[in-house]
Order: structure tokens, then sequence, then C-alpha cells
């Protein structure tokens, strides 16, 4: 899922990456944390990835885990 604010200027633009929790989705990230509006106010390209349904039984990142703590 990406947000892009309604008055989207591409030179001045950032990008955040949102994170869900366990047992959300992208779609609730936006709703519940104000990040589209935040991306409104100060220009922001906002990304909320989806954990793929087959690496984790409850949709979690698998951060805490030592081969996903590096690059690539």
């Amino acid at each position: 899922l990406v947000y892009i604010p309604d008055n989207f200027e591409p030179r001045s633009s950032r990008v955040v990456v949102v994170i869900h929790g366990c047992l959300q989705t992208p779609e609730s990230m936006a709703l519940g944390t104000g990040w589209n509006n935040k991306a409104d106010q100060h220009n922001l390209v906002v990304i909320y990835p989806r954990v793929p349904r087959e690496s984790h039984p409850i949709d979690c990142w698998s951060w805490y885990l030592p081969e996903n703590q590096a690059r690539e």
C-alpha cells in the first residue's frame, strides 16, 4: 500500500516506510496511525508493506530474527 499526498512535489518529497504489527494490515496501519495526514502536511510518500501470508502465522514481521537484521 502506498500513499502519495494530494499536493505531491517530487523534488522535495521524502519516503517513510511504516511497518504494521502482528495481526494488522497495511490498511489498518494507514487508518490508525495518522501517517497519511502527516504525508499531506510534509510532502511525504508513505509505504506500508505487507507481510507475506505464508511467512508468519499471525502476520508478524520477523525483524527479531538475526538473519533479518542485516541488509539483503
